[in-house]
């Protein structure tokens, strides 16, 4: 028991050092999504159906989200944007939302 304290203190490893195991501790993402949604029920975020894109403009790029779910705590000034995210550039993105909405017709005007 002396030899493994004085050990210690100078730092040498022992033979026996092979033979103790450390218990590793895993940390699954479940629990961390049971604490989020605990505490998202505790604001009072109600879910927000029907919505289909949610488009967030930061700086230069845009983070667009495709069928996302929704949920928001209009007291609690919160909203909740979960699902798979794209990153487009800024200037590109809103061309092509520009264009998509305007109809052939109104081309041959201008």
């Amino acid at each position: 028991m002396i030899f493994k304290w004085l050990c210690i203190l100078l730092g040498i490893s022992t033979f026996l050092d092979a033979y103790v195991k450390k218990k590793a501790v895993h940390k699954t993402t479940t629990t961390d999504d049971k604490r989020l949604q605990s505490t998202l029920k505790r604001i009072g975020v109600n879910s927000i159906p029907s919505i289909e894109e949610v488009n967030i403009f930061k700086d230069e790029t845009v983070i667009q989200f495709l069928n996302p779910k929704v949920q928001a705590s209009i007291g609690a000034n919160t909203w909740v944007v979960s699902g798979t995210p794209q990153t487009k550039s800024k200037l590109p993105f809103i061309l092509l939302k520009l264009l998509s909405n305007v109809h052939v017709t109104e081309w041959a005007v201008i």
